[in-house]
C-alpha cells in the first residue's frame, strides 16, 4: 500500500511537471510566432538581420526536436515505471487506466507539438520565400540603376561630341565671315579706285 501511494505521488509530480513544461513550451512557441509576425512586418530590414532571425528560428526548431526526443524518453521511462508499479501492486485495472490516460495525454501533447512544429516550418518557408522575393527585387533595381547610369554616361559623351562639333562649325563660320568681310572691304577699295 505504501509503495502504491509513493508511486502515485511520483506520477502526480511528474504529471504536474510535464504540464508545466508543456505550458512553458506552448508560451514560447506563441512568443516565437509573434516574433515571426513582427519579422514579416519589418521585411524592409537588412538581409543580414533576416538571416540571423531565420537562423534563430532554425535553432528553435532544432531545440524543439531535441525536446521532443527528451519528451519521448521521459514517456518511455514513465511506461517502465508504470510497468514496475503494475508488477508491485495487484490492481492491474487501475494501472491500465492510468497508463491509458497518460498515453492519451501524451499523444495529444505530441500531436499538438507536431502541429506547432509544422506551422513553424511553414512560416519559416514563407519567410524564406518573401526574403528571396525582396532580394530579387533589389537586384532588379540595382540592374535598372546600372543601366540608367550607363545611359546617362552615353548621353554625356554624345553631348560633349555635339558641343565640340558645334564649336568647330561656329569657328569655321566666323572664319568664313571674316574672309567674306575682308573680301568685301577689298572689293570696295578696288571699286573706289
Amino acid at each position: 500500500m505504501y509503495i502504491h501511494s509513493v508511486n502515485l505521488k511520483q506520477e502526480t509530480l511528474i504529471g504536474y511537471s510535464w504540464q508545466r513544461e508543456e505550458t512553458n513550451l506552448h508560451a514560447r512557441i506563441i512568443e516565437l510566432e509573434k516574433n515571426l509576425d513582427n519579422a514579416k512586418q519589418r521585411l524592409g530590414m537588412g538581409e543580414d538581420q533576416m538571416e540571423r532571425f531565420l537562423k534563430s528560428t532554425l535553432r528553435f526548431a532544432e531545440d524543439k526536436g531535441k525536446e521532443k526526443v527528451k519528451f519521448q524518453s521521459r514517456v518511455s521511462k514513465l511506461k517502465k515505471k508504470l510497468e514496475a508499479f503494475r508488477q508491485v501492486s495487484g490492481s492491474a485495472e487501475e494501472v491500465d487506466m492510468e497508463i491509458k490516460e497518460k498515453m492519451q495525454a501524451t499523444g495529444l501533447a505530441m500531436a499538438e507539438m507536431e502541429s506547432l512544429n509544422q506551422n513553424l516550418i511553414a512560416k519559416e518557408r514563407k519567410s524564406n520565400d518573401e526574403l528571396r522575393e525582396v532580394c530579387k527585387k533589389l537586384m532588379d533595381k540595382e540592374e535598372d540603376l546600372e543601366q540608367m547610369e550607363a545611359t546617362i554616361q552615353s548621353l554625356i559623351v554624345k553631348e560633349r561630341a555635339s558641343n565640340d562639333e558645334l564649336q568647330g562649325v561656329r569657328g569655321e563660320l566666323i572664319n568664313n565671315l571674316l574672309i567674306e568681310e575682308a573680301n568685301f572691304v577689298d572689293l570696295r577699295s578696288y571699286n573706289n579706285v
